[in-house]
């Protein structure tokens, strides 16, 4: 029953997207995001595969992407089993950062120079 709703979302989600408006698109994702979601740890790979593809589409189909990626990433990150996503669980407990510091990224970590 799963996988034959699935290949029907897919048909219509996936293949056919370019046809919707995009204001469709829009009501799909917001009702069909955490069910997709749930379905990403369904025991059937062919399941989850599916799960992943109309999602795939969502994502690159509606127009405002900030009420989907928390889901998203939170999902992912389950998924993944990448709890430690800073890097400082091996840390002792006085070592770690307070939880409002955020890692600083070099944005540009080769430095120029002047020529000669």
């Amino acid at each position: 029953v799963r996988l034959r709703s699935l290949q029907k979302l897919e048909r219509v989600l996936v293949k056919q997207i370019e046809s919707l408006p995009t204001d469709t698109v829009d009501l799909v994702a917001e009702a069909l995001l955490k069910p997709l979601l749930k379905r990403m740890k369904d025991k059937s790979e062919k399941c989850r595969e599916i799960s992943v593809r109309i999602l795939r589409s969502l994502v690159e189909n509606v127009t405002d992407l900030s009420a989907i990626l928390a889901y998203v990433f939170g999902v992912l990150v389950q998924r993944l089993g990448s709890e430690d996503l800073d890097g400082v669980a091996h840390l002792p407990e006085a070592m770690r950062p307070d939880k409002e510091q955020k890692p600083t990224e070099i944005t540009r970590p080769v430095e120029e120079s002047e020529e000669v």
